[in-house]
């Protein structure tokens, strides 16, 4: 019988007497075999050569390991693992003769003699008084406290002369570490072990004893079957195999050679970056750049990732903006890798609840859930869940990320990991860290898991999305960014200029810009040929916005056969052009008489300085408006009203009536109410007062400036008081309603009167709104969807909704994007903050709007208007339309193949309902296909005639690709 094999044959079935017996024969048998090695010389100890250590043990502050302290932090948590640890040493072992033990801290061993006792910081206060001089007293007892000192500086104190630091040795270590993890994990989950310790410790002297006799492939066996033992042990309680995942965190101070050493480990990685990051890297350190490219098309390392700058809020984009900018970054990581992340994450910048309708459609298998600038794992129960939004579902990461330079995560990661497998829970360990930052326990598991899958398997992401279980259980988080508002205290302390009205400026320009495409995509679907832009190369970015939206009206109008004319020109007739998918009512000021009801005109009125023509215009369609040539008949006693007068305003949908004292709005109501569903005033809040009672308002003035039958106009003087009394701000409010509105609209200039405070969500100027119901909870128009939100701090550029059973409010602040709730049923908006120079605003509240999304839309880019050379044989038209009022149509694109002309719709159900949608079109459609947003064809539709039907689920987005006849 070979050594080997007699070596095995000795050691089965023993009990834990025969134990040390079978430790003897083993040390014999490796003695006999390198008779010319010394013991001594083999390992130098602070041992006299005749009285060798008997027992080498660490002391826990624990009972039992049922109650072994994870919850450690600090230099308590890195002692007391480098305690357990280091006794693992294979020379510690081979000087025993046997495995490590561990004592209570509270009742240590009587005779310490020839001993090596370890002493965690945690375990000093449990010790028995004079347990120290006891162990100073004894006979070759070495007494070694452990606090924040490395582990291989506490080996060094073992032994004479430091031996060299192997990976062999490291591997020993990493056997320590599994070793007391699933210890832990059975025994304070199961309150058992089922591990044959007799036969274990035979293995670990084994292991010792050969690695002091140089051989390694005797040490790498033993060694083995230590691990398989423990992973054995693992499996008879927790038959589930854990995952880890390696994530490895970039920033511009870590692109240097620690990146490159961290993706080079022996066991998949995962790098979390964005494109700028990335870019950075290659032009800073090009070599780690293409080791990382090369490793990333090779399969060996993951990717997370997916925008281009992590500060950017994707709450601040439309759903055609946010598709887009997440379309680019794709693009961008491809051309730079050559391969597409792999899950989506960030590193900054919150994650949206409804991305999964984005993501799906992207190409992308998973999702790291987590806010790592933020500390915010948002909470959830599961390692990993589907995240769910709309009719779409990814997998998502949503356990908390564990810092894997920190000691304390590693001590209870066993029984983390086990719980979650005895929930039936995937369980998954998330271990994040910069490059290079781990600490010595986060290299004993990624050793471990080299030798077998006790602790778990580290995968890369591609792997641990693709290969492993698919979760059973989903989660559906709100939609808008979590944070807490962060986002604004953070511009406002980094003292950025105009943190409120620049990213307003941000919405505006985006609606203005996907207007005008929707303007070019219609004309060209017209014409049949693109229709090009026509910019003037200014520097002043907005007004380009503005005369490309001029110039696309322009251009479809043309399509359409109406001829523009000049500004200068004297022409009667006005066209009003209407990109949305929601029919629009306009006022225009003409000369002449007012045009006569019927057909586009709602109603027609003479003013003192001409007549105002009110127009409905149609969905994506024109409506003209020419003066008439009479007046218009009036009834006696019937006729229309002022609306507005010194006590409030009125119109054929609402009545406001103003406070007398303050200024503000004191009341609001409608036909179908009869009790007040609405209150406004300006507020001042600061971080002494910034509840309920913040503030008062005081009127000083109040005039009419315009009563006639189509509008009414009353402009309001104010200031506003601390709670003290003591003026904080002037404000001047016209309140603006105009006839067959659903909207009451405010233009408002504050002079403040003393600094505001840098706590931006308590120390602000604004708007205040009161409504009638509590139980009423806003909701947040968040990529053209209505969506709920939690917390009292909203971002919400594109309005808030309040729904209270059966009537509605609607509050668009022309794209200020920050809004506060106060109490149970008021909410601020926020229009002046510290470092925010604009001091004019323009807002409007909506009540009972049937289309909110849409409105908000048309608010921020009106209809455009243009006078007419001659009059149009037809006074209205639509080109395409959706029958459905919850259902937005955006991101319009008008391809062409030969004759071929292909017209590409994004549908968006905005308000969370199904609904069965008709897509109709000014000609017939020839085919019809549902493609996702890389252009691959779903599914096929079947168009009749002119129209094309489709069912949408709550808040679904579709794309949908028609070919328009040939014929039309």
């Amino acid at each position: 019988m070979s050594e080997k094999s007699e070596k095995h044959s000795l050691s089965y079935g023993c009990g834990k007497d025969e134990s040390k017996i079978h430790c003897t024969q083993t040390y014999l048998i490796y003695r006999g075999r390198y008779p010319n090695v010394k013991f001594s010389q083999m390992t130098n100890s602070v041992f006299s050569k005749a009285h060798a250590p008997r027992e080498a043990y660490v002391l826990l502050p624990c009972h039992s390991l049922e109650d072994f302290p994870t919850q450690l932090r600090g230099d308590d948590a890195h002692g007391l693992l480098v305690g357990w640890s280091v006794l693992w040493h294979p020379a510690v072992i081979a000087l025993t003769g046997k495995m490590p033990a561990w004592h209570r801290a509270d009742s240590p061993p009587e005779d310490l003699s020839g001993s090596i006792v370890i002493v965690p910081s945690a375990s000093e206060s449990d010790l028995p008084t004079g347990t120290k001089a006891r162990a100073e007293a004894a006979t070759d007892c070495l007494y070694v406290p452990v606090a924040g000192e490395s582990r291989d500086e506490i080996a060094d104190r073992l032994l004479a002369e430091p031996l060299p630091r192997t990976d062999r040795v490291a591997d020993f270590y990493s056997l320590a570490y599994a070793y007391l993890q699933v210890q832990l994990m059975t025994r304070q989950l199961r309150y058992s072990s089922n591990l044959d310790d007799a036969y274990f410790e035979l293995q670990l002297t084994t292991a010792a004893l050969a690695w002091q006799a140089g051989d390694d492939d005797a040490t790498k066996d033993a060694l083995h079957n230590c691990f398989d033992l423990i992973a054995q042990e693992r499996d008879h309680s927790f038959s589930a195999d854990p995952y880890l995942v390696d994530l490895t965190l970039l920033a511009e101070t870590t692109l240097g050679d620690d990146l490159a050493t961290s993706l080079h480990a022996d066991h998949p990685a995962n790098l979390l970056a964005n494109v700028n990051l990335l870019s950075r890297l290659r032009s800073e350190n090009p070599a780690v750049f293409e080791s990382v490219k090369s490793r990333l098309v090779d399969g060996k390392i993951g990717l997370a990732g997916g925008t281009i700058d992590d500060s950017l809020s994707l709450d601040l984009l439309t759903c055609s903006s946010a598709i887009e900018y997440l379309s680019e970054a794709r693009k961008e990581y491809l051309e730079l890798l050559g391969v597409a992340p792999h899950a989506f994450g960030r590193f900054s910048g919150g994650l949206p609840g409804d991305l999964p309708v984005l993501l799906s459609q992207l190409g992308y298998e998973g999702a790291i859930f987590a806010d790592f600038a933020g500390g915010n794992d948002y909470a959830q129960d599961e390692a990993k869940l589907m995240w769910q939004s709309g009719d779409a579902e990814i997998q998502a990461i949503c356990s908390t990320p564990l810092d894997a330079s920190d000691p304390h995560v590693f001590l209870g990661l066993g029984p983390r990991l086990g719980e979650a497998v005895d929930a039936g829970q995937i369980a998954t360990a998330l271990l994040v860290h910069w490059p290079g930052d781990e600490c010595f326990a986060y290299n004993d598991l990624r050793r471990a898991s080299t030798w077998g899958l006790a602790l778990g398997k580290f995968q890369s992401l591609g792997e641990y999305f693709s290969e492993s279980e698919r979760p059973y259980h989903s989660f559906q988080p709100s939609s808008g960014s979590s944070g807490g508002g962060q986002w604004l205290a953070d511009l406002v302390v980094e003292k950025k200029q105009d943190p409120l009205s620049s990213l307003a400026r941000i919405t505006r320009d985006q609606i203005a810009r996907e207007t005008t495409l929707t303007l070019r995509a219609l004309a060209g679907a017209v014409s049949g040929k693109p229709v090009a832009a026509a910019g003037d190369g200014s520097t002043d970015a907005a007004a380009d916005d503005r005369q490309e939206l001029i110039d696309a009206s322009a251009a479809f109008c043309k399509t359409l056969g109406i001829e523009v004319a000049a500004e200068s020109g004297d022409a009667q007739s006005t066209v009003l052009v209407n990109p949305h998918t929601a029919a629009v009512r306009q006022h225009v000021a003409m000369n002449g008489f007012p045009p006569a009801s019927g057909g586009p005109v709602y109603a027609g009125h003479s003013t003192p300085s001409g007549s105002i023509a009110v127009i409905d215009v149609p969905s994506c369609g024109f409506a003209v408006a020419t003066p008439g040539d009479r007046e218009p008949r009036q009834k006696w006693f019937r006729g229309p009203k002022p609306l507005a007068d010194a006590e409030g305003l009125r119109n054929d949908f609402f009545d406001v009536a103003m406070h007398p004292q303050t200024g503000g709005i004191l009341s609001v109501h409608t036909p179908q109410t009869r009790s007040n569903r609405f209150s406004l005033q300006l507020v001042a809040a600061h971080p002494n007062s910034a509840g309920e009672h913040c503030s008062t308002m005081r009127l000083r003035n109040s005039r009419v400036l315009r009563a006639d039958t189509t509008c009414g106009e009353i402009c309001n003087d104010v200031e506003i008081l601390s709670p003290e009394g003591e003026a904080v701000a002037n404000a001047t409010i016209i309140y603006r309603l105009q006839l067959g509105s659903r909207q009451l609209q405010l233009d408002i200039q504050f002079d403040p009167l003393r600094e505001l405070e840098p706590q931006a969500w308590q120390s602000y100027l604004g708007v205040r709104i009161a409504w009638a119901m509590e139980a009423s909870t806003p909701k947040v128009i968040v990529r053209d969807q209505m969506q709920p939100c939690s917390g009292r701090h909203l971002l919400a550029p594109q309005g808030v909704w309040i729904d209270e059973a059966g009537q509605s409010t609607l509050v668009l602040a022309d794209g200020m994007p920050a809004h506060r709730r106060v109490g149970k049923h008021m909410l601020d908006t926020l229009l002046v903050v510290a470092e925010e120079t604009q001091r004019k605003f323009s807002l409007s509240y909506g009540f009972d709007v049937k289309n909110p999304v849409a409105a908000s839309r048309q608010s921020l880019a009106p209809p455009t208007q243009h006078r007419c050379q001659k009059t149009p044989a037809v006074n209205t038209g639509w080109l395409f339309h959706v029958d459905s009022p919850t259902v937005l149509a955006s991101d319009w694109q008008t391809t062409f193949e030969g004759d071929r002309r292909f017209v590409s719709i994004r549908l968006v159900e905005t308000m969370g309902r199904s609904t069965n949608c008709s897509l109709s079109c000014f000609t017939d459609i020839a085919s019809a296909n549902i493609v996702d947003f890389l252009g691959k064809k779903l599914r096929e539709l079947k168009p009749t005639g002119d129209a094309v039907n489709l069912k949408l689920t709550g808040h679904q987005i579709v794309t949908v690709q028609i070919e328009l006849a040939s014929d039309a």
